[in-house]
C-alpha cells in the first residue's frame, strides 16, 4: 500500500496487516508528520514482536530529512527501492534459518 500522507490515521494499517513482515513503500509519500513517524514505530514493534522485519523504501527527500532528523534512520531498516527491501526480507529470513 502507498501513501500520500502518513500520519496517525493510517496506523490501522500496521495493525491489521502486522505479521512477520512488512514492506513498506514511501515513494509517493511526500508528507509524513510526527504522527506519522509514531505510525511507523508502531509498525516497527509489531513486526520486531513476531521476531520479522519491517522495511521502509522509496523515501522522498523531505521524508529521508525528517526520518533522519528525528534518528529514525537508526532504528529503521531503509532500503532505495521496493526489491531491495524484498531482497533484504529474503536474507533476514534466511539467516533467521541458520
Amino acid at each position: 500500500m502507498q501513501f500520500l500522507r502518513l500520519n496517525l490515521n493510517r496506523s490501522w494499517f500496521f495493525k491489521t496487516t502486522a505479521g512477520s513482515e512488512i514492506k513498506l513503500d514511501l515513494s509517493k509519500t511526500k508528507y509524513i508528520d510526527s504522527s506519522g513517524l509514531s505510525a511507523l514505530l508502531v509498525g516497527q514493534r509489531l513486526c520486531r514482536d513476531t521476531n520479522g522485519t519491517f522495511v521502509i523504501c522509496g523515501l522522498q527527500e523531505t521524508v529521508k530529512k525528517l526520518i533522519s532528523i528525528s534518528q529514525l534512520d537508526a532504528v529503521f531498516k531503509i532500503t532505495p527501492t521496493l526489491n531491495e527491501a524484498i531482497d533484504l526480507v529474503y536474507m533476514e529470513e534466511i539467516e533467521r534459518e541458520i
